[in-house]
């Protein structure tokens, strides 16, 4: 029998679904200004463009760790669920796969295998079972204190269990010793 999110994630209030509507574009309610970034057709286009790139960069894969013996995977800010519907449609031996996010935007035609749950990942989580394999893509901006989510994330995994953050970073140096116009800067333009 798959397991089912608790009843306190089990159904959408119409408010979550009435998005913030502003500058001619819209942003999810639920925790309302927690994310600045839009949720519109333009955004969710430009999310699963982002996938393909990811998928492209790491040469057609979906993750890079070497998972084994994944009973449970969870997808942190799953945006518009491209990565959790690829990694439940790949991995139909997996029992479930969750995809999280502050915004309901994600299809409802999915595998068996996946859910998706409206939740805030700073918050406390409160899932049923520890993860084989985490993963969560570009979400640098996404939460103010990286510190506490690692912490989460690795009290969530099983033994032996593997947390993949595919992200970008910015440069930097606390010691002055590094160039004010590396090449990697070029990338950058």
């Amino acid at each position: 029998m798959q397991q089912r999110p608790s009843t306190w994630t089990a159904s959408l209030t119409s408010s979550i679904q009435h998005f913030q509507l502003e500058n001619g574009r819209t942003y999810h309610s639920y925790r309302e200004g927690k994310y600045a970034i839009p949720n519109d057709e333009s955004e969710n286009d430009r999310l699963d463009l982002q996938s393909t790139l990811f998928s492209l960069t790491l040469g057609g894969k979906l993750y890079l760790a070497p998972t084994k013996n994944v009973h449970h995977c969870l997808d942190v800010g799953t945006g518009t669920g491209i990565w959790a519907i690829d990694y439940a449609d790949t991995h139909p031996h997996v029992e479930i796969v969750i995809g999280t996010d502050l915004s309901p935007i994600q299809p409802t035609d999915i595998p068996p295998n996946l859910q998706f749950i409206i939740d805030d990942m700073e918050d406390t989580w409160h899932f049923k079972q520890p993860f084989g394999f985490i993963h969560s893509r570009m979400m640098v901006g996404s939460f103010t204190n990286w510190p506490r989510f690692m912490s989460t994330a690795h009290e969530w995994l099983q033994p032996g269990g593997w947390l993949e953050c595919q992200d970008a970073d910015t440069l930097g140096c606390d010691d002055e010793t590094f160039s004010m116009h590396p090449p990697s800067c070029s990338l950058a333009k």
